[in-house]
């Protein structure tokens, strides 16, 4: 049998002008012009739902970068004594298009199970601060050196997703691949710093991306309401086609969660097991796993027939653990907020 056609297309035009200014002006003045053309169809056929997506862009950029001699002998004698304001700029322009496209084949097998096999090919222009980036970035904690002759990343990925679900119980599965040549990131390095800061430079390298997810959890009738357990689990492993580990990749974790619903009455206490994540790449530190307790409470009182007054109570990280999050830039130096609680009111008229 055949359903109906759904089609869609979308015109898109951005121009884009960054400047930053003030005492971290890391990066000079960029531009972008953009335009996308995107095309939308989704039809049910033999049971299968397909969903097509196709989008091109073209880009037009312009930036400079001042020319750096960090590493010009006299410099490192004798210093900089006129700052960026004298410094040599090189300018450049880059123009290209690119195209991507996503393709969803779902069938729902019976009432309470369900698949879906997502399939894309992704192309991904280098942003501008990664072509164009170059001085202190104090958000990072890095003096970060953008590289102007960055290529387009392109993926290839697939997804395989399966769900069931009944009155009482639920769960999911979701496994995927992604490789990515031209992959883009920051390689900090290991001997030099500038200005206080590691010195870090984009680079890109072909890599790759496996991961799986799962959950399942049952719904219990409890004292009027109904009481939700659930257990999550999701894993990645990321690697370049060098060997070595792709930075800022987070570790396995394992989620218990409890919820319970009645009426106005929601409550909930999350924990997280976050494993240590020993897969570092090179220069990066390892981070140590931790355990993460929140909680929450909230209740809605009808004051009046125009009043609703929420109430809550929540609280995060309860064990009061050094937790420290593995993609952050600055996990050594700032980690995730102690232990901490909370009481909020608010009122809907």
């Amino acid at each position: 049998s055949t359903g109906t056609m759904t089609q869609k297309i979308a015109l898109e035009f951005v121009s884009e002008d960054v400047a930053i200014f003030g005492s971290e002006a890391f990066m000079n003045p960029a531009s972008t012009d953009e335009i996308t053309v995107g095309y939308y169809v989704s039809r049910e056929l033999g049971g299968f739902v397909f969903d097509l997506g196709i989008r091109n862009d073209w880009f037009e950029r312009s930036g400079s970068v001042a020319e750096d001699h960090h590493d010009d002998e006299h410099d490192e004698e004798h210093g900089d004594e006129h700052g960026d304001e004298e410094a040599e700029l090189n300018y450049f322009e880059t123009d290209e298009s690119i195209t991507s496209f996503g393709l969803q084949i779902s069938r729902v097998i019976t009432d309470q199970f369900s698949a879906t096999l997502n399939l894309a090919s992704v192309e991904r222009a280098p942003a501008a601060v990664e072509l164009f980036m170059n001085g202190p970035h104090l958000a990072t904690g890095r003096y970060e050196v953008g590289n102007p002759d960055l290529q387009t990343e392109e993926s290839g990925s697939a997804e395989l997703l399966l769900e069931y679900s009944t009155e009482r119980f639920f769960g999911s599965l979701a496994v995927y691949t992604n490789d990515i040549d031209n992959y883009i990131y920051l390689y900090d390095d290991p001997v030099e710093e500038r200005d206080g800061l590691i010195s870090a430079r984009y680079l890109q390298q072909d890599a790759e991306f496996r991961g799986f997810e799962f959950e399942v959890g049952a719904v219990v009738a409890l004292a009027g309401g109904d009481l939700t357990l659930s257990y999550g689990f999701d894993s990645v492993d990321a690697d370049f086609s060098d060997g070595t580990h792709v930075p800022r990749i987070n570790p396995d974790r394992s989620i218990y969660s409890a919820a319970y619903s009645r009426g106005s009455l929601d409550a909930s206490i999350v924990l997280k097991d976050v494993d240590r994540q020993s897969d570092a790449a090179l220069n990066e530190e390892t981070t140590s796993g931790y355990t993460m307790l929140n909680m929450k409470i909230a209740n809605v009182f009808t004051l009046t027939n125009d009043v609703d007054l929420t109430v809550s109570v929540f609280g995060r990280n309860l064990l009061d653990e050094i937790a420290r999050n593995h993609s952050s830039f600055v996990k050594e130096e700032v980690p995730l907020p102690g232990r901490s609680y909370g009481l909020k009111f608010y009122a809907t008229f």
